[in-house]
């Protein structure tokens, strides 16, 4: 079974979740401080935001910094990209 996508900070430590789009924070000791839901609406004009299917976390890396990605789609929207 593969890890699941994780970021170690000096303080902190996300943890990125494979089944559904949440991003459990921990502090340094482990200890869980809260499990964030990643999506969110935007509702328009047109219509109301509602997500329709969702990809699984990917992540990319530099030397300046890591950013783990979301791709999502909407009823309103031609896709959602949530980012941490």
């Amino acid at each position: 079974m593969e890890k699941p996508l994780s970021y170690k900070g000096k303080n902190y430590q996300l943890t990125f979740a494979e089944d559904r789009p949440f991003v459990f924070l921990e502090d340094e000791k482990g200890n869980q401080l809260a499990e964030l839901f990643a999506l969110s609406s935007i509702h328009s004009l047109d219509g109301r935001d509602d997500t329709t299917k969702v990809g699984s976390w990917q992540v990319e890396s530099t030397s300046d910094e890591t950013v783990y990605t979301l791709r999502a789609e909407s009823s309103v929207w031609e896709g959602k990209i949530y980012r941490f």
